[in-house]
């Protein structure tokens, strides 16, 4: 006898505990790194390496550093740029959305086997 009511129908608990299981397996599995791979593979697919680590020309994206680094043994000089963006006084009188900023270039020295960081600045 229908009773024009809407129908109601349940969903066996079975299978959506089996679908939910399934789901965190297949999540887990993919979170973790693959036991085929080094320790440096996983590093590299996960961009934990830098620049400096060891890796592939091929996987390196090129568009920063805008220049070359100069590499020497275990020396690496990035050339470098630091913009200070003054406070409100700082904008042009005269035109809109113009603002004045300094600007000092140099050297970020990274030398890996005493990992020390140096920066040399230009005499501008």
């Amino acid at each position: 006898m229908d009773s024009g009511g809407p129908v109601i129908r349940r969903i066996p608990q079975k299978a959506v505990f089996a679908l939910l299981f399934t789901l965190v397996i297949l999540i887990i599995v993919l979170l973790l790194p693959s036991r085929n791979k080094s320790s440096l593979e996983t590093q590299k697919d996960s961009g934990i390496l830098t620049y400096g680590g060891n890796q592939d020309d091929d996987d390196y994206n090129g568009t920063y550093p805008l220049t070359t680094p100069i590499r020497t043994n275990n020396i690496i000089k990035f050339k470098i740029g630091v913009v200070a963006d003054q406070d409100k006084d700082s904008k042009e009188k005269d035109k809109d959305y113009t603002w004045f900023s300094l600007l000092k270039r140099g050297y970020l020295t990274y030398d890996s086997i005493n990992s020390k960081v140096t920066v040399e600045w230009f005499d501008e």
